[in-house]
């Protein structure tokens, strides 16, 4: 009876210790979907607005796709479809 709680005990901290590391590889993972804004994300952003507006005919909402803050670099949202037409088929 008395090796039966140091097993036990253990496996508790075994148990424990997965869930931890789990749960840090989970944190990092969700961290991937947060992106930076730089010059190139940016302009990444500005052809993904403009190829769905384009293939879908209906304009995308721009807050909606990562990452924020590109007007810093001089990006801003397109004002009509056919300012996109212009940066997608150029």
């Amino acid at each position: 009876m008395g090796s039966i709680a140091p097993h036990a005990l253990v496996i508790v901290v075994l148990i424990a210790i997965g869930a931890f590391f789990a749960l840090i590889i989970f944190w990092e993972w969700i961290a991937i979907g947060k992106v930076e804004a730089s010059e190139t994300t940016c302009k990444i952003k500005l052809m993904n607005f403009c190829e769905e507006w384009i293939i879908k005919d209906q304009e995308p909402n721009w807050e909606e796709i990562p990452p924020e803050g590109c007007e810093e670099f001089g990006i801003t949202k397109p004002v009509s479809k056919t300012d996109c037409e212009q940066l997608v088929w150029k």
